[in-house]
């Protein structure tokens, strides 16, 4: 009985303990997109992958969203990367409706959620980024978003 009550305190103590010791791990936040300002006929939610931004590698952009308007082949996505003081580090647009599973052409209430694949180029430019998301067809924009990443 006494070997199990040191037992127990012993535990009790190192539990205890565990969380007033620093922890040094940094949780990525992911980040958040938000319209730009203006007015554009359609909404995207945009998701990156993978975080921190792969410079040198392939960046998966994902937009998804509901159509309200009806959009055509040529519709393409432009990813803009700036630094934190603006300078532009990349920009590149990608045929939308090339990428296998993409909704083109569709009308509206055609529901989209498609990956579109970036090869970004090497950067040492420390963050955080400022990235752009446009859906567009020729001169017009159909939809933008924007949200920046720390890394």
């Amino acid at each position: 009985m006494k070997q199990f009550l040191v037992l127990l305190l012993f535990l009790l103590v190192t539990l205890s303990s565990v969380h007033s010791i620093p922890n040094h791990l940094q949780i990525r936040n992911t980040p958040k997109f938000t319209a730009c300002k203006g007015k554009f006929p359609e909404k995207i939610n945009v998701k990156l992958s993978p975080l921190p931004l792969a410079f040198g590698k392939t960046q998966t952009v994902t937009v998804s969203g509901k159509l309200k308007e009806f959009i055509s082949d040529g519709t393409t996505l432009r990813l803009g990367i700036s630094n934190g003081e603006g300078d532009a580090i990349f920009s590149e647009s990608s045929d939308f409706c090339a990428v296998p599973g993409s909704p083109c052409p569709a009308g509206p209430g055609t529901k989209f959620n498609t990956p579109v694949k970036f090869n970004l180029r090497n950067n040492d430019t420390p963050g955080p980024f400022k990235v752009l998301v446009r859906l567009e067809i020729g001169d017009e924009i159909l939809a933008c978003s924007h949200g920046t990443v720390d890394e």
